[in-house]
């Protein structure tokens, strides 16, 4: 069986600073080699930025697309 994992991040609105983000990638490796010593680790790409993003359903046997990662609510 196989999975996928996912990371999830908080995208920076501003400059992170450098000790901080050397510290999340040095977190990152440490982790990715974990999982690669252990044979776990199938592939690993980065996605792109959440504004890039569309969403993908079906409804009623329709592909509805919707550009943007937001959630159709009613107010």
């Amino acid at each position: 069986m196989q999975y996928a994992l996912l990371i999830y991040g908080q995208e920076p609105t501003e400059g992170v600073p450098e000790d901080l983000m050397a510290a999340e990638f040095h977190a990152y490796d440490a982790f990715t080699g974990y999982l690669r010593e252990r044979g776990a680790m199938k592939a690993g790409e980065a996605l792109r930025p959440v504004a890039t993003a569309t969403t993908v359903r079906v409804v009623d046997g329709r592909t509805l697309t919707t550009d943007g990662p937001f959630a159709e609510t009613k107010e």
